[in-house]
């Protein structure tokens, strides 16, 4: 796939995966086949907001942690310890001090060639530790029906990915406005089958075994299938390679190291050859040495 959009670390596979489901999701919506339906962002959550930087820590022990955009370890998933302490007033950091199941997007990083804004993940929470986001990122909050996970495939899926591509590409530097994010439509499903590919698309992620999906996804399933069982022949393929590149590196080391070592001898010395005499029968075949003999008769 051709494509501008950064997707850091995820496997082809991953790609893949998510293009294949969620743009079947959008496809049977604009079908208007049950239960799909599609609406705009700005109708399945309860804000958004920009984040806040804050001031030089004074006492890291206490400080709120900020993401930033180098905190997003790759796509969907946020290292909680590189996220550095900064000092907030407690009454700014009320108003922006994430909660369990904020969602994270990207907003502004990258390059026309290179797009990052888009990228989400899942605030989980982690502990006393409190945290907040940067003013690079835009904090989404869902409503209760809308599962955060769900919520974050979709908005980090090929599909709509590359939508803020194209929304940005304008741009020497990225900067993706909620007024259009907002207008960006949504696949929604009921809450227990957005549950459901919140894990299937964890268990994707993980390698594990992944959940059977709801009937209307059937076909999109199969296709998913037959992807991760193509990519891990290929990774054996190439495990192979790499093995098998390593063994006759080791042979051809080996085989210096001889040399150098004066472990050698010449082929002559090895071979040895001698004369004998040999009878021949007249008109024989001798098939162990590849000869025929013929009777020329007498003068």
């Amino acid at each position: 796939m051709s494509t501008k959009v950064s997707y850091g670390s995820l496997s082809p596979a991953v790609i893949a995966a998510l293009d294949v489901i969620v743009r079947g999701l959008i496809s049977k919506g604009l079908c208007g086949e049950n239960p799909i339906t599609l609406k705009k962002l700005s109708e399945l959550i309860q804000f958004c907001d920009s984040g806040i930087w804050g001031d030089e820590s004074i006492d890291p022990a206490l400080d709120p942690h900020i993401f930033r955009v180098s905190d997003f370890k790759g796509d969907f998933l946020l290292d909680y310890e590189s996220a550095p302490p900064r000092n907030i007033p407690e009454a700014k950091l009320s108003k922006f001090q994430l909660v369990e199941g904020d969602i994270l997007v990207v907003k502004s990083s990258g390059s026309a060639n290179q797009v990052i804004s888009g990228r989400t993940a899942v605030f989980q929470g982690s502990g006393k530790v409190r945290y907040a986001a940067s003013n690079f990122l835009m904090r989404l909050r869902p409503k209760a029906d809308i599962d955060p996970f769900y919520l974050a495939f979709i908005l980090g899926s090929p599909p709509i990915r590359e939508i803020v591509a194209d929304t940005v590409k304008t741009m020497t530097y990225p900067n993706l406005p909620f007024g259009l994010y907002s207008q960006i439509l949504v696949p929604i499903i009921p809450y227990s089958d957005q549950k459901c590919l919140s894990t299937f698309f964890s268990c994707l992620f993980e390698g594990r075994p992944m959940p059977i999906l709801p009937n209307y996804l059937y076909e999109q399933q199969k296709c998913v299938s037959y992807v991760t069982r193509l990519a891990s022949r290929i990774n054996e393929i190439q495990n192979l390679r790499a093995h098998a590149a390593s063994e006759t590196e080791g042979l051809i080391i080996s085989i210096h190291r001889t040399c150098a070592e004066g472990r050698t001898k010449r082929l002559g010395d090895i071979l040895s050859l001698r004369e004998e005499a040999v009878r021949i029968a007249p008109d024989r075949s001798y098939p162990q040495v590849g000869i025929r003999s013929f009777c020329i008769g007498s003068a």
